[in-house]
């Protein structure tokens, strides 16, 4: 009976560890769940559609009818985020970024450091694929 107890509380303790792991490992630290990049005008807010490549390059695209000072980057949680390390605690307006500059994104989620370079483009600017 006692070792009969012992296998449970071992089976119990491994699945607790196995369960802990997984979540860290598998908890998603990419840029899209730690910041939002959106476009606010009069009536409404456009979430902006990202590409990031191999090179730890993100690229924003902002529409050809938007200007820098109307996008905002989110935090999207309680995550560590800057950009040229200026904190993003909430809403920061890109108002001070150029196009076609490299910024410096980092993040940091449960632990792990990230760093991007941030790139804006206009969407005019763009080839089409």
């Amino acid at each position: 009976m006692k070792n009969n107890r012992i296998i449970i509380y071992c089976f119990t303790a491994v699945f607790l560890l196995l369960t802990i792991f997984g979540f860290v490992v598998m908890s998603d630290t990419d840029s899209s769940s730690v910041i939002t990049i959106e476009v606010v005008s009069e009536n409404t807010i456009e979430q902006l559609k990202c590409w990031e490549n191999d090179n730890n390059e993100m690229h924003v695209f902002i529409p050809s009818y938007a200007q820098l000072s109307d996008v905002v980057i989110v935090n999207n949680g309680e995550n560590k985020v800057e950009v040229n390390s200026v904190a993003v605690t909430d809403r920061k307006s890109c108002s001070e970024f150029s196009l076609d500059t490299e910024y410096t994104l980092s993040y940091s989620v449960l632990g792990k450091q990230t760093t991007k370079k941030l790139f804006f483009v206009k969407t005019q600017d763009v080839a089409a694929m």
